[in-house]
């Protein structure tokens, strides 16, 4: 076949565009991998816990910027139409084996407590400076109950138990009781976020309403709407789409320079084709297809790049990546492999153009 002939002719340059393109398209699969998926596991890990409505405090980005004061948690419980209320502390602690080790402090006499599968062990007790490890940190860390574990400056903890929730962010993180999450994280006044379960019945926007009257400092949201409503995934988001745009254009200005050097490279070899009888048509589908190729082949590549470095990171010991994904989503795979059509089709399409629009006469003389 002509296309891959030609694409074999000049192996060195069409290999460097290859790479280019798997470069960007690497940058796209993992950014948008790691934001999907984060985004995912925090929506999953509500629905997973029966929760109708999320609190945090107004205005904060993230769950750990969040300060309820214990004073207004107190009060969401008596609410009439509120069967249930967890409250939530959560943050990261520096310990000596890691620096950004994620903790979660919940009350034992609260239903959030039972949500957790206990794979081995108990649950940690009041006031016992005891702790139930993720199993992810647990296979990492190579921790079984009844081991110690030191998380921050002297504060030493006996695990109890080695829990599993569905979740890669909390599997990667320690349950404590909530009393000690607050020495640690020093929030003794307030808690992060607090989870309502409502009455069978109950109309949750009418709940919300109410709430958001009755605490205006407050910010109280159905369950589906949180994860969209968060700030921080809005900013990552937004993150992602600029570093990946400037990696595909920068892809598009490298897929185009090849074409046009070939172009050029074969001016007199395109007069030869079209004197023989080849229309401009078939000139441009044949510039067309050596792109496309070339950018699909950087797609794929690309994509096998971004699960070996899944891959790789899921095997480091820094429990504070735990939460990174370990596959790329099927929808994102394809929309990679799309954008990869997709730029040799548009970056390639002028060098294309000019090419099939060349004099057989003047592309014959052309040195």
């Amino acid at each position: 076949m002509i296309v891959l002939r030609n694409i074999y002719r000049n192996k060195l340059r069409n290999i460097l565009t290859l790479l280019g393109v798997a470069a960007g398209i690497l940058v796209f699969v993992t950014s948008f991998s790691v934001s999907s998926g984060f985004k995912s596991q925090i929506t999953d890990l509500i629905k997973r816990y029966s929760i109708d409505i999320t609190v945090q405090a107004k205005g904060a980005a993230t769950p750990l910027l969040s300060r309820i004061a214990v004073a207004d948690y107190l009060k969401l419980r008596d609410l009439p139409y509120v069967r249930d209320v967890s409250s939530l502390i959560i943050g990261s602690v520096k310990a000596s084996w890691n620096s950004y080790f994620i903790i979660a402090g919940i009350s034992s006499s609260e239903a959030l407590s039972s949500k957790f599968v206990m794979i081995e062990g108990r649950p940690p007790l009041s006031g016992r400076r005891e702790l139930i490890l993720g199993s992810l940190a647990a296979e990492q860390l190579n921790y079984r109950p009844g081991n110690k574990i030191v998380l921050f400056e002297s504060e030493v903890f006996t695990i109890t138990g080695i829990y599993s929730s569905g979740s890669r962010i909390m599997d990667s993180a320690a349950v404590l009781d909530i009393a000690d999450a607050q020495r640690l994280l020093k929030t003794d006044q307030y808690i992060n976020m607090a989870f309502i379960q409502l009455e069978p019945g109950s109309d949750a926007q009418q709940a919300i309403g109410r709430i958001q009257e009755r605490f205006p400092n407050l910010s109280a949201l159905t369950s589906a709407d949180f994860s969209g409503q968060v700030r921080m995934f809005h900013t990552v988001n937004l993150f992602v789409w600029v570093i990946s745009l400037i990696s595909l254009f920068t892809c598009c200005i490298v897929v185009m320079n090849t074409f046009f050097m070939a172009v050029s490279e074969r001016t007199k070899e395109i007069g030869i084709l079209m004197a023989v009888g080849w229309s401009r048509f078939r000139i441009f589908r044949m510039i067309l297809g050596e792109a496309m190729i070339i950018c699909l082949a950087g797609g794929v590549i690309g994509n096998v790049a971004g699960l070996i470095f899944f891959f790789a990171i899921s095997r480091m010991n820094d429990i504070g990546l735990g939460w990174m994904p370990t596959t790329i989503p099927a929808e994102i795979v394809a929309q990679s492999l799309a954008i990869s059509i997709g730029l040799g089709i548009v970056c390639s399409s002028y060098p294309a153009i000019v090419a099939s629009m060349l004099l057989p006469i003047d592309a014959l003389r052309y040195e």
